[in-house]
């Protein structure tokens, strides 16, 4: 830990310290679970995270503000369910194409929760078949 800190990666050691992997999905662990605000990291415990799992915020009670980096190429169904406090997603991937989701990404999460998508793809995110359902939940 001191090593990566004193090399300014304390941030990404932090990130990962709040995921695990069970039976090969990532999910949230007890450390992470009473957060208010997580990213998700790029990899944890050497492994590339490229997808989570329905249940991966399972438990998130707190989570108010989720960042999902470039490197998740899929959200599935229900990721938000068990979510009550959730109030903004934050993709970072420029291009929706890149970031399969389903019809029921947002059940169960608040009515109130937004989806911030960066500016300059706002118009590909609300015109792609695939996330225009959401547009209405869209800030840039």
């Amino acid at each position: 830990r001191d090593r990566l800190r004193s090399r300014g990666l304390g941030d990404v050691y932090k990130r990962q310290a709040y995921f695990t992997w069970e039976s090969d999905r990532l999910v949230v662990n007890a450390a992470g679970r009473g957060r208010r605000t997580l990213t998700v990291p790029g990899e944890v415990d050497g492994r590339p995270v490229t997808a989570l799992a329905s249940d991966t915020f399972a438990g998130c009670s707190t989570l108010e503000k989720l960042t999902i980096q470039q490197n998740i190429t899929a959200l599935p169904d229900g990721l938000f369910a068990k979510c009550p406090a959730l109030q903004e997603i934050t993709l970072t991937q420029p291009d929706p194409a890149r970031l399969s989701v389903g019809q029921a990404l947002l059940d169960g999460a608040p009515a109130f929760c937004r989806i911030r998508v960066p500016a300059a793809s706002y118009t590909s995110y609300c015109l792609s078949y695939a996330w225009s359902p959401y547009a209405e939940t869209f800030a840039h």
